[in-house]
């Protein structure tokens, strides 16, 4: 078994909006090759944290409707959901997908019934001073896409999934953000750490991403070199010949809070003037 503690998929590359801090880089109608999914989703994988990434993950309904669809019928145990979205995009076929994964979850998880559904599915609408910038530009130049949004993110806050508004504080140069105040910090990027148990061969790792052409990268690795592809190579042999292994939890669980660390001694912060 392979147990993954947070995994970050990238949905797809395509959004409607162009935020000036966004370290994705430019859009392009690029989406997930569902050829990845029995990769990661199959009765041999366990995850804690699901993120759908993107772009905006909410864009194609019918997408997303197929990626949870496969998801719910993989055997893969799954303990949360997590998207966060720039609050354009909802529809009554995102909100059957999203109903439709909470009861997965359930299913996997029975003490999870006495948790909130948004600890479950968990929604963040993106509202900080550029994204804020974005909606008031296309305000002017694009009002249908504007009152979408309106009545969008209205839908959204009243969610049962609705978690809270995402001010994004972390700012690294990467993507469109490099246009940015040069007072921007580089990207931190955490290395593939894992244990593995001798005598069942279980793996439990900590923070990977793929993309939606199946390379698997570093957390916070949005330019670097992948570490491989999992359309071509299995996930356990991508995380064991790329990963650092640790001896026991105890190291893992110390490199995991020494990460956390020396991410809060980090300015990403831009000042607004």
């Amino acid at each position: 078994m392979v147990f993954l503690e947070n995994i970050i998929l990238d949905v797809t590359k395509n959004c409607n909006l162009k935020c000036a801090h966004c370290c994705r880089g430019e859009a392009c109608n690029e989406n997930l090759n569902l050829d990845i999914l029995p990769k990661i989703f199959n009765e041999n994988v366990s995850i804690r944290n699901l993120q759908l990434s993107g772009g905006e993950v909410f864009l194609n309904s019918k997408l997303f409707e197929q990626i949870i669809d496969f998801i719910v019928n993989s055997g893969c145990n799954i303990q949360i959901l997590s998207i966060i979205t720039n609050g354009t995009c909802y529809s009554d076929e995102i909100k059957s997908s999203l109903e439709k994964m909470y009861n997965y979850i359930l299913s996997c998880n029975p003490g999870a019934y006495y948790q909130n559904p948004n600890e479950i599915v968990s929604i963040e609408i993106s509202t900080d001073y550029f994204h804020h910038e974005e909606i008031n530009k296309i305000k002017n130049t694009n009002y249908a896409l504007y009152k979408q949004y309106l009545q969008s993110a209205q839908k959204l806050i009243k969610s049962k999934f609705f978690d809270t508004f995402r001010e994004n504080d972390i700012i690294v140069r990467q993507g469109r953000a490099k246009n940015l105040d040069d007072s921007i910090s580089e990207p931190y990027i955490m290395d593939i750490i894992y244990t593995e148990d001798n005598e069942s061969g279980n793996l439990n790792v900590w923070s990977i991403e793929i993309e939606t052409d199946g390379k698997v990268r570093k957390f916070g690795d949005l330019e670097g070199e992948s570490v491989g592809n999992i359309l071509t190579t299995d996930l356990r042999k991508i995380i064991k010949s790329s990963g650092i292994k640790c001896e026991d939890e105890i190291q893992f669980n110390n490199k995991i809070n020494n990460y956390y660390n020396d991410i809060m001694k980090l300015k990403y912060v831009i000042e607004i003037k």
